[in-house]
């Protein structure tokens, strides 16, 4: 059986968006990603976004995108690593996950 290891994690995403940035704040760990594809209908189609790996104001985990979208319910603003990022109430998504299987959760509230 093989170990995923935080640089697995980190390949696997960049994949996806980009380049990939580890960060912790707070006692949080945190993703930077480059660019996210966000689901069909979304304007942008394309956003910065903040991968929150742990708890986070009563979320397990949290994903923070650069823009507000008009999909997806109570949107609040936070300042993480010195900017504003933006996200929505999507509560359920389980930090024992690869880090990509939680991004792909999180975006799948936005469809």
């Amino acid at each position: 059986m093989s170990t995923v290891t935080v640089l697995d994690e980190i390949a696997e995403l960049a994949l996806m968006c980009g380049k990939v940035t580890e960060f912790r704040e707070g006692g949080r760990r945190y993703l930077h990603l480059e660019r996210v594809s966000l689901p069909a209908g979304c304007n942008p189609a394309v956003a910065e976004g903040l991968l929150c790996l742990n708890d986070h104001d009563g979320y397990q985990t949290r994903l923070f995108l650069s823009v507000r979208l008009a999909r997806g319910p109570n949107w609040s603003v936070h300042r993480i690593l010195d900017r504003q990022w933006h996200t929505w109430s999507w509560k359920g998504v389980l930090p024992n996950q690869r880090a990509s299987q939680i991004l792909a959760e999180h975006l799948r509230s936005l469809r």
